[in-house]
C-alpha cells in the first residue's frame, strides 16, 4: 500500500577480519535492490536511501520503490504496482522529488512529495522499454526501447550481445546495427545506452519525451 510505513530491520555486527562494524539496512528476507550502480540510490543530504523490495507483494520478485531513513532505518512503500517496476528500470533526481520508472508497458512518473503516480507513456506490444534517464533540468526523459527478440538471456550477460544485436523479424533474429569499436562504458542521457565490457558497441533506438505538460515524442527505428 502507497505510503505504508515499515519498522526499522537494521542490524550491526564486526566483521572478523577487518573489525570494521557493519550495519546491515534490511532483515526480514525479503529480496532488495539498490539502484541501477549508474544512478545514486542516496538522496542529495545521504539522510534517506532509495530501493526496490518485494516485501509488500504476494509473490516474490514482484518489486516496488520504497525509501528509507538511514538514522531510523523507518521505510515507506513508494508504488504499489501490480505487475512490479522493472529491475534497474528506474532512477530519479539528485534531490530525490522525482522517479521514474517502468512497470510492464507503462513509463511512469513518482512525485515524491505528494505520491502521485503519472503515466507518462504506453509502449505497444513487443517493444520493450529500458532503462529511462531525467534531464538536468527536469524537462525531459531518455530511455531506449527495443523490440523483444526469441534470445535466451542468463548469468553473466549470456545472450547479452546477441540480443543488443538483434531483431526479430518473421521469428528469426537478425544483425540490425554494428560498430567495431570497442569502449568500456558510456551512458548518454538523451536515451541511447551504449553497455560495454570489450564487446563492439551496441546502441537501442533512443526516445525523449517530455516530464511535465504534452508529451513530445521522438522516434527512431519502429
Amino acid at each position: 500500500m502507497i505510503g505504508k510505513e515499515f519498522p526499522s530491520e537494521i542490524k550491526e555486527y564486526v566483521d572478523q577480519k577487518t573489525g570494521n562494524v557493519v550495519k546491515q539496512l534490511t532483515s526480514n528476507g525479503s529480496n532488495n535492490h539498490h539502484f541501477y550502480f549508474t544512478d545514486n540510490s542516496f538522496s542529495a543530504d545521504d539522510k534517506e536511501i532509495y530501493f526496490l523490495s518485494d516485501r509488500s507483494s504476494s509473490k516474490p520478485e514482484v518489486y516496488n520503490l520504497f525509501k528509507m531513513e538511514l538514522e531510523t532505518g523507518q521505510m515507506v512503500q513508494l508504488t504499489n504496482e501490480p505487475e512490479g517496476v522493472a529491475p534497474s528500470f528506474h532512477t530519479k533526481t539528485p534531490e530525490s522529488d522525482i522517479v521514474v520508472y517502468v512497470s510492464g508497458r507503462q513509463l511512469k512518473k513518482l512525485d515524491v512529495s505528494t505520491l502521485e503516480t503519472t503515466v507518462l507513456y504506453e509502449e505497444k506490444p513487443g517493444i520493450q522499454l529500458g532503462h529511462p534517464h531525467i534531464s538536468a533540468d527536469k524537462k525531459y526523459i531518455g530511455m531506449a526501447r527495443n523490440e523483444r527478440v526469441p534470445i535466451e538471456r542468463g548469468a553473466n550477460y549470456r545472450g547479452f550481445k546477441e540480443t543488443m544485436y538483434a531483431t526479430k523479424r518473421g521469428g528469426s533474429p537478425l544483425l540490425v546495427w554494428m560498430e567495431r569499436k570497442y569502449l568500456m562504458f558510456l551512458k548518454i542521457h538523451i536515451g541511447w545506452a551504449i553497455f560495454n565490457f570489450h564487446l563492439p558497441i551496441a546502441a537501442w533506438p533512443p526516445f525523449v519525451m517530455k516530464v511535465h505538460g504534452t508529451s513530445s515524442i521522438n522516434e527512431y527505428g519502429f
